[in-house]
């Protein structure tokens, strides 16, 4: 009778136990899927592995992740060695440390030790409360079982580590490696490691940059290293600054969807950060030179002809020059382009019958009927009779406004928006457009332009070369080298330029500037077989 007793009793609790764990397995823990879809910071590097940014997250928050399998061996030990030397060998629940807790307690009179388990802090992490009772407590131990029967240990590690509190808007130990000691958290010594572990407990109290002997001797209770070294790389904290390089092309790569604010992604663009810096200073430079002629902003952008690949994308001379309009995005910004539209107009043309050696007229001319349109050269002379090479390498109006009309508004419209001129979509800028009246941005010129040192081949600007293309042909081959050969040409540039070096490159190169509204706006485009180039200046 004993034994069906005792047999009996057996299988009711191994019952209980399966019941018992069926409900941490399947009963309703909404709070655990929030908690994992919590957002992550997303890092950016250049395509040299040069950290570009760390997005912040709500309230300036960072919050990195880096996978269990990416954190080295040292790191899992030293946090557990500090948090929980047992982590797995129990259920979440360390039933010897709570026992050593209560002995060390009652012996000091006073709360000297907890027993609290890394799966039960992450269950306090979930489910937050601000009641420290007795029912709070057992709450966060029947949460924890939950973890314990849903997620692997190595789950609920990483997800406790790449959470953990670190005060200073800092969670995770990738975001606190970084914040605390400036480096990658794979850098870090086994000293930083152990001073970095201790900061969770007291953040304000523990920070190695204000109070390195306190981070130290923290340390030094659980690590057992010694506490000149340990102070030693406390005292050698620095904070980290976030860089906030290229913003605007950022800010594009956000609103694009190409880059995830809270994604956890670990993005690598294919812009230099080298090539970045160099277009910086240059615009900077520029607009301090000119500032007596009323320019005070300008902006950089910069492809690559073969992929479509963005380089380097200044968008103004100063981010933070409020009183100039810094954030104001100077590439995607819609400004009169003047004549550096014209090679397309003049691509048309050749398509359309015309050739280098076909006779415009540069003479006094109208246009329309009910109102008329007059254009006039730059220098206000006309020139009688000139080749179309002449025209377009000298940048004369006349010519340009004459061909537009012969060829068709609507038609020179069409192939536009065929080179993703999208802002003219809803535009009717008229005969004007012949010499660059419509509003068109500096990111749609560069992207156009580097069609005629590709052969006539449009091929839209991209955050990196294995994101999809929009790749079709605009030209003939025979029609963009044509152009190209043109606007290299110094002598066919001589009459609207004269003999200026600044067209003078050592290497094969086309150029085409405009200007605007009385030099309120000024742009430039050149390239190379290889890059192509668009500036713009003004106010």
């Amino acid at each position: 009778m004993k034994k069906t007793w005792l047999r009996f009793g057996t299988a009711i609790l191994v019952f209980a136990i399966i019941a018992f764990r069926l409900f941490l397995s399947f009963s309703p823990y909404p709070e655990l899927k929030v908690f994992s879809d919590l957002p992550k910071s997303t890092r950016i590097y250049d395509c040299n592995r040069e950290l570009v940014q760390i997005l912040s997250l709500e309230n300036g928050l960072r919050r990195e992740f880096i996978s269990l399998d990416k954190m080295s061996s040292q790191v899992t030990a030293t946090f557990l060695a500090a948090e929980d030397g047992n982590f797995y060998h129990h259920c979440g629940i360390d039933f010897l440390s709570i026992f050593r807790a209560v002995f060390q307690n009652i012996k000091n009179g006073r709360v000297v030790s907890g027993a609290s388990t890394v799966t039960m802090q992450l269950a306090r992490m979930i489910k937050p409360t601000s009641k420290r009772n007795i029912f709070a407590k057992i709450t966060e131990i029947v949460n924890a079982l939950r973890l314990e029967a849903r997620l692997s240990k190595n789950e609920i590690l990483e997800l406790y580590l790449n959470h953990l509190p670190f005060g200073f808007n800092t969670e995770g130990i990738a975001s606190a490696a970084r914040f605390f000691f400036g480096k990658e958290l794979a850098l870090l010594s086994k000293e930083e490691l152990a001073c970095l572990a201790v900061i969770p407990r007291k953040p304000a109290l523990y920070n190695p940059q204000e109070n390195p002997e306190k981070c130290a001797k923290a340390a030094m209770l659980f690590s057992g290293l010694s506490y000149e070294k340990l102070k030693s790389a406390a005292m050698n904290a620095k904070k980290f600054i976030y860089p906030e390089n290229m913003p605007h092309y950022v800010r594009y790569l956000i609103a694009q969807k190409d880059v995830g604010c809270y994604s956890n992604e670990e993005i690598e663009i294919s812009a230099s950060l080298i090539l970045q810096r160099k277009a910086e200073n240059l615009i900077s430079m520029a607009v301090v030179k000119s500032c007596q002629s009323r320019i005070t902003n300008g902006a950089v952008l910069v492809c690559d002809n073969k992929t479509g690949e963005i380089l380097a994308w200044v968008g103004s001379a100063d981010f933070y020059d409020n009183l100039n309009g810094g954030q104001n995005d100077g590439v995607l910004a819609e400004n009169q382009p003047g004549s550096s539209m014209k090679p397309f107009l003049y691509a048309m043309a050749l398509e359309n019958g015309f050739s280098p050696a076909s006779v415009l007229p540069d003479v006094p001319m109208e246009f329309g009927y009910e109102q008329l349109y007059i254009p006039l050269n730059f220098n206000n002379r006309y020139n009688g009779p000139v080749r179309l090479r002449t025209a377009l390498a000298s940048s004369l109006n006349v010519p340009a406004v004459y061909l537009l009309n012969k060829l068709g508004l609507e038609n020179y419209v069409s192939l536009l928006i065929n080179l993703h001129f999208f802002s003219l979509e809803n535009s009717n800028p008229g005969l004007g457009l012949a010499l660059g009246s419509a509003n068109v941005s500096l990111f749609e010129l560069v992207q156009a332009f580097s069609v005629f040192p590709r052969d006539g081949i449009f091929l839209s600007l991209v955050n990196k070369k294995d994101e999809e293309k929009n790749e079709k042909k605009i030209f003939q081959r025979d029609t963009a080298r044509l152009i190209c050969n043109i606007l290299s040409d110094a002598d066919a540039r001589y009459l609207g330029f004269g003999d200026s070096d600044v067209f003078k490159m050592p290497f094969p190169t086309i150029f085409k500037t405009g200007t605007a509204n009385q030099f309120q706006n000024i742009t430039a485009l050149g390239a190379t077989p290889l890059y192509t180039v668009g500036v713009w200046m003004g106010n």
